[in-house]
Protein backbone atom coordinates (compact mmCIF):
# COMPACT_ATOMS: atom_id res chain seq x y z
CA UNK A 1 0.00 0.00 0.00
CA UNK A 2 1.67 3.29 -1.15
CA UNK A 3 1.48 6.63 1.21
CA UNK A 4 -0.97 8.01 -1.12
CA UNK A 5 -3.28 5.38 -0.48
CA UNK A 6 -2.76 5.35 3.17
CA UNK A 7 -3.40 8.40 3.46
CA UNK A 8 -6.68 8.41 1.34
CA UNK A 9 -8.16 5.92 3.23
CA UNK A 10 -7.24 7.62 6.80
CA UNK A 11 -8.37 10.79 6.19
CA UNK A 12 -11.48 10.13 3.85
CA UNK A 13 -14.77 11.20 5.40
CA UNK A 14 -16.90 8.29 2.76
CA UNK A 15 -18.00 5.45 3.79
CA UNK A 16 -18.26 2.97 7.15
CA UNK A 17 -15.75 2.10 9.99
CA UNK A 18 -17.12 -0.72 12.45
CA UNK A 19 -16.87 -0.46 16.41
CA UNK A 20 -13.14 -1.81 16.30
CA UNK A 21 -11.73 -0.68 13.23
CA UNK A 22 -12.83 2.97 15.42
CA UNK A 23 -11.13 1.87 18.13
CA UNK A 24 -8.06 0.35 16.60
CA UNK A 25 -7.52 4.07 14.55
CA UNK A 26 -9.03 6.11 17.15
CA UNK A 27 -7.16 5.24 20.41
CA UNK A 28 -4.04 3.37 18.76
CA UNK A 29 -3.04 5.26 16.33
CA UNK A 30 -3.38 8.46 18.33
CA UNK A 31 -1.35 7.21 20.65
CA UNK A 32 1.66 6.39 18.41
CA UNK A 33 0.89 9.39 16.42
CA UNK A 34 1.63 11.33 20.38
CA UNK A 35 4.26 8.59 21.19
CA UNK A 36 6.88 9.92 18.60
CA UNK A 37 6.06 13.47 18.71
CA UNK A 38 7.38 13.49 22.40
CA UNK A 39 9.99 10.96 21.52
CA UNK A 40 11.56 13.11 19.61
CA UNK A 41 10.87 16.18 21.41
CA UNK A 42 12.65 14.22 24.49
CA UNK A 43 15.47 13.16 22.09
CA UNK A 44 15.83 16.97 21.51
CA UNK A 45 15.99 17.59 25.22
CA UNK A 46 13.25 20.08 25.07
CA UNK A 47 13.56 21.79 28.08
CA UNK A 48 11.96 25.57 27.51
CA UNK A 49 8.11 25.37 28.60
CA UNK A 50 7.20 27.58 25.38
CA UNK A 51 8.78 25.44 23.23
CA UNK A 52 6.95 22.43 25.15
CA UNK A 53 3.47 24.43 24.93
CA UNK A 54 4.01 24.64 21.06
CA UNK A 55 4.89 20.75 20.55
CA UNK A 56 1.82 19.98 22.80
CA UNK A 57 -0.23 22.37 20.57
CA UNK A 58 1.15 20.77 17.48
CA UNK A 59 0.55 17.72 18.66
CA UNK A 60 -3.14 18.19 19.79
CA UNK A 61 -3.95 19.29 16.34
CA UNK A 62 -2.19 16.91 14.38
CA UNK A 63 -4.63 14.64 16.80
CA UNK A 64 -7.51 16.47 15.47
CA UNK A 65 -7.05 15.73 12.40
CA UNK A 66 -6.32 12.25 12.68
CA UNK A 67 -9.70 12.30 14.39
CA UNK A 68 -12.14 14.28 12.47
CA UNK A 69 -12.40 11.52 9.66
CA UNK A 70 -12.37 8.33 11.93
CA UNK A 71 -15.61 9.94 13.93
CA UNK A 72 -17.48 11.06 11.00
CA UNK A 73 -16.91 7.46 9.30
CA UNK A 74 -17.84 6.11 12.70
CA UNK A 75 -20.88 8.15 12.73
CA UNK A 76 -21.34 7.23 9.22
CA UNK A 77 -21.67 3.20 10.10
CA UNK A 78 -24.49 4.10 12.60
CA UNK A 79 -26.54 6.19 10.01
CA UNK A 80 -25.56 9.72 11.42
CA UNK A 81 -24.22 12.94 9.36
CA UNK A 82 -20.76 14.22 9.72
CA UNK A 83 -22.67 17.40 11.07
CA UNK A 84 -23.44 15.59 14.64
CA UNK A 85 -19.03 15.06 14.92
CA UNK A 86 -19.21 19.00 13.39
CA UNK A 87 -21.64 19.82 15.87
CA UNK A 88 -19.99 17.90 19.26
CA UNK A 89 -16.94 19.16 18.15
CA UNK A 90 -17.67 22.60 18.29
CA UNK A 91 -19.48 22.65 21.47
CA UNK A 92 -16.41 20.71 23.26
CA UNK A 93 -14.51 23.85 21.74
CA UNK A 94 -16.36 26.28 22.70
CA UNK A 95 -16.81 25.02 26.14
CA UNK A 96 -12.97 24.94 26.31
CA UNK A 97 -12.63 28.09 25.21
CA UNK A 98 -14.64 29.66 27.43
CA UNK A 99 -12.85 27.46 30.51
CA UNK A 100 -9.50 29.01 29.50
CA UNK A 101 -11.14 32.90 29.80
CA UNK A 102 -12.88 31.65 32.96
CA UNK A 103 -9.57 30.86 34.03
CA UNK A 104 -7.77 33.69 33.35
CA UNK A 105 -10.57 35.89 35.24
CA UNK A 106 -10.01 33.50 38.34
CA UNK A 107 -12.78 31.31 38.02
CA UNK A 108 -12.47 27.59 39.14
CA UNK A 109 -12.57 25.29 35.86
CA UNK A 110 -15.82 23.19 36.86
CA UNK A 111 -16.52 24.36 33.03
CA UNK A 112 -14.06 21.72 31.24
CA UNK A 113 -15.41 18.91 33.69
CA UNK A 114 -18.78 19.36 31.51
CA UNK A 115 -16.87 19.52 28.26
CA UNK A 116 -14.79 16.42 29.05
CA UNK A 117 -18.32 14.93 30.17
CA UNK A 118 -19.73 15.67 26.48
CA UNK A 119 -16.69 14.50 24.84
CA UNK A 120 -16.89 10.83 26.58
CA UNK A 121 -20.24 9.97 26.00
CA UNK A 122 -19.43 11.12 22.61
CA UNK A 123 -16.81 8.98 22.49
CA UNK A 124 -18.61 6.19 23.99
CA UNK A 125 -22.07 6.19 22.16
CA UNK A 126 -19.28 5.64 19.01
CA UNK A 127 -17.61 2.87 20.50
CA UNK A 128 -20.75 1.08 22.17
CA UNK A 129 -23.80 2.17 19.36
CA UNK A 130 -23.90 -0.98 16.84
CA UNK A 131 -23.98 -0.13 13.28
CA UNK A 132 -26.89 -0.33 10.69
CA UNK A 133 -26.73 -3.92 9.23
CA UNK A 134 -26.36 -3.95 5.31
CA UNK A 135 -26.30 -1.04 2.97
CA UNK A 136 -27.27 2.83 4.68
CA UNK A 137 -26.86 5.89 3.28
CA UNK A 138 -23.33 6.23 3.85
CA UNK A 139 -21.94 2.70 2.00
CA UNK A 140 -22.14 -0.93 3.09
CA UNK A 141 -21.97 -2.67 6.27
CA UNK A 142 -17.95 -2.68 7.22
CA UNK A 143 -18.96 -6.31 8.77
CA UNK A 144 -20.40 -7.35 5.39
CA UNK A 145 -16.71 -7.38 3.89
CA UNK A 146 -15.56 -9.81 6.92
CA UNK A 147 -15.64 -13.48 5.87
CA UNK A 148 -18.86 -15.56 7.37
CA UNK A 149 -18.45 -18.23 10.04
CA UNK A 150 -20.37 -20.33 7.13
CA UNK A 151 -17.99 -20.58 5.28
CA UNK A 152 -15.73 -21.87 6.72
Amino acid sequence: MGLVSLVKMLWSFSGRWGRWSFVERSFFHPMLLCGLIFGVAHLLEVQDVEKNELIVNVAAYLFFLVQLPILVRRYHDFGKSAWWVVGVLSACTLIFGANSFLIDQGVQPYLAYFGLAIFFFFYLAAVTIKGDVGQNQYGSSPSSSLPSRENK
